[in-house]
């Protein structure tokens, strides 16, 4: 086996995409270089989401109801996955105790003797918080106060629309719902519930991942997880991941529930994102705008009136309550600005006038349906263009489709 020197901080970014790409292709050679059946590239196509997008390609998150705890033994820690990935982890965890004990693996081994997890679910609302947060904190830092904008923010609608147009000129295409945010990179495979880590090393560092493979274990491991229905993280191969195509996983989730394929996991155990995305969106820009409010209770305006003398007079930002916004801001007014943020999120996919009319019709599919009926057909508008979009499935087979065209010129 090459030795892999790929590591985070390399000083030349050449050196680093070298050795990225010999790990990739030499780390596990079967199959020509995607790696044995075990093992996964979580990095490749829809893969990249796994977990956090069903096979209808929608968003969705974990309903932390159906978690299951697993306390690290010699530890007060604990781990949480979801409940039938539980059950079939601690089978693992079983097969590996028996092989030490019957002596076909080593008993001493610091990783694969005794499979200890090291990093099960992480909240997926909790991450998705910080993060908005964070960019709605930023708003009001750079945006409204080092560039003397305050007089410009005195009410909530303010606050809001000044948010909208702080994004939509970033520089980076924007991420503000938790519809996007599942879809993006700073959400991971630990936010589904169907991974767990069985040891804590460095993600950014080859010669781990190559220390970890090396082991005269890893064969009985490869063989486990096949057997308990867990995929390999081709670039963490100490993560494992429920593979619910899985045959041996099929057995888990389709025993207490009647259920066997993947879409009916996703719509057993996980919501839709985007049946939330307007309600976690107006809480926390609420909480944003009070704490602006409450640090800015005054606004000193200065104007010039008729007879050309300066007049002073203050205003005073109020805070606000759900039931105050609600009130005076309806769902008609949360539609218009989420579909415009879904927009951005995606890049203008429409037009400004194509959005006003997609909008218009939302809001008269309510009229005769319902709010939930009215937020699905904004949803779907985007939802159905994610295939065809680069990285999608149906991109990747364009491409391979091209390349044997080429080929057989």
């Amino acid at each position: 086996m090459s030795k892999f020197n790929g590591k985070n901080g390399l000083e030349s970014t050449i050196q680093l995409a070298i050795e990225r790409a010999k790990y990739k292709v030499e780390a596990f050679p079967q199959r020509n270089g995607i790696g044995p059946v075990q093992v996964t590239d979580f990095t490749f196509a829809e893969y990249v989401n796994y977990g956090r997008i069903d096979a209808n390609m929608e968003s969705v998150y974990l309903d932390t109801s159906n978690l299951s705890t697993i306390t690290v033994p010699n530890s007060e820690t604990s781990i949480a996955l979801l409940s039938f990935v539980a059950t079939a982890f601690k089978d693992l965890v079983k097969d590996f105790e028996n092989a030490a004990t019957l002596g076909v693996i080593p008993s001493n081994d610091e990783f694969l003797s005794k499979i200890l997890p090291t990093r099960g679910y992480t909240d997926v609302l909790l991450s998705y918080e910080e993060y908005l947060n964070d960019h709605i904190d930023s708003y009001v830092t750079t945006y409204i106060i080092e560039e003397n904008r305050t007089e410009h923010i005195l009410s909530f609608h303010d606050f809001v629309n000044n948010f909208l147009i702080y994004m939509k000129h970033r520089r980076e295409m924007p991420i503000i719902t938790l519809t996007s945010w599942q879809r993006s990179r700073f959400s991971s495979v630990f936010h589904s519930g169907l991974a767990v880590s069985v040891a804590d090393l460095p993600f950014g560092d080859d010669s781990y991942k190559q220390q970890f493979i090396s082991n005269i274990a890893f064969n009985y491991f490869k063989k486990v997880c096949m057997k308990r229905g867990f995929a390999i993280s081709h670039n963490s191969p100490w993560v494992i991941v429920a593979d619910l195509k899985s045959p041996q996983m099929i057995k888990y989730y389709a025993k207490d529930n009647y259920i066997n394929q993947p879409q009916q996991v996703f719509n057993l155990f996980y919501k839709k994102a985007y049946i939330d995305d307007i309600r976690l969106l107006k809480l926390h820009l609420m909480r944003n705008y009070n704490d602006f409010a409450d640090s800015f209770e005054f606004e000193k305006i200065t104007r010039f009136c008729k007879n050309n003398k300066l007049q002073s007079m203050f205003k005073k930002r109020s805070t606000m309550n759900l039931e105050q916004i609600d009130k005076k801001y309806p769902f008609s007014y949360w539609l218009k600005r989420y579909a415009k943020i879904r927009n951005m999120e995606e890049n203008h996919l429409f037009t400004d006038k194509v959005l006003d009319k997609k909008i218009k019709y939302a809001l008269n599919y309510k009229k005769s349906v319902d709010i939930l009926g009215s937020l699905n057909y904004i949803n779907e508008e985007f939802r159905i263009t994610y295939k065809d979009k680069y990285g999608g499935l149906n991109s990747i087979i364009e491409k391979q489709n091209e390349q044997k065209k080429f080929k057989n010129k």
